[in-house]
C-alpha cells in the first residue's frame, strides 16, 4: 500500500528541491489566473464570444508552432540557452499584458484586443518552445539517492517546470 502513495521524502529532505518544487507550483497557478484575466479582460473590452474564443485558438496555433520550432532548435543549439530564452520570451510576454492592463497606459477597444491577442500568441510561442528542450532535461537539483523519488514527486508537482529551472539554479 505505501508504495502506491506519493513519496514526499525529497520535499522533506532538499530545501532545494523543496524551493523548486513550490515555485513552479506558484508559477502554475500563476499561469491559470493569467488565462482567466486575459479571457476576462477580451470579454469585457469586447463582449464579444468570438474574440474570447481567439484567445484560445491563437494560443493554441502559437504553442502548437513553437513547440514544433522549438523541438528542432532544442536538437541544433544547447539546450539550456533554448530554455532561458523561452523563459525570457515569457517573462516578456507577462510583463507586457501586466503593462497593458494597468488603466492609461495602453489602447482598448479593438486596438487593446490585438495588442492582448499578439502578447497571448508570443506567451504561447514561448511556451511551447520551451517544453521539447525541457522535457529533455533532467531534475538536478538534489542528490542521487532521492533522485528517482524526486523525479516522481516533480512529475506529481509539474516536471516540467523543476526541468527548465535546473539551468537557472546551475545545478
Amino acid at each position: 500500500m505505501r508504495s502506491s502513495l506519493l513519496d514526499l521524502t525529497p520535499l522533506r529532505d532538499s530545501a532545494a528541491f523543496r524551493r523548486l518544487w513550490l515555485g513552479g507550483t506558484a508559477s502554475a497557478f500563476a499561469a491559470q489566473l493569467a488565462v482567466i484575466a486575459v479571457l476576462f479582460h477580451v470579454w469585457e473590452e469586447t463582449g464579444s464570444p468570438l474574440a474570447t474564443g481567439l484567445v484560445g485558438l491563437v494560443s493554441a496555433v502559437a504553442m502548437t508552432a513553437g513547440s514544433l520550432l522549438g523541438g528542432t532548435a532544442a536538437d541544433v543549439h544547447d539546450r539550456t540557452r533554448v530554455l532561458r530564452w523561452t523563459t525570457l520570451g515569457q517573462l516578456l510576454a507577462a510583463l507586457g499584458l501586466t503593462v497593458q492592463a494597468l488603466p492609461g497606459l495602453a489602447p482598448g477597444g479593438h486596438s487593446g484586443v490585438a495588442l492582448v491577442l499578439g502578447l497571448v500568441a508570443g506567451n504561447a510561442f514561448c511556451a511551447g518552445s520551451g517544453r521539447p528542450p525541457g522535457a529533455a532535461c533532467r531534475p538536478g537539483s538534489w542528490r542521487p539517492p532521492s533522485c528517482r523519488r524526486g523525479s516522481r514527486c516533480c512529475t506529481w508537482g509539474r516536471r516540467r517546470r523543476c526541468c527548465w529551472a535546473r539551468p537557472w539554479v546551475g545545478s
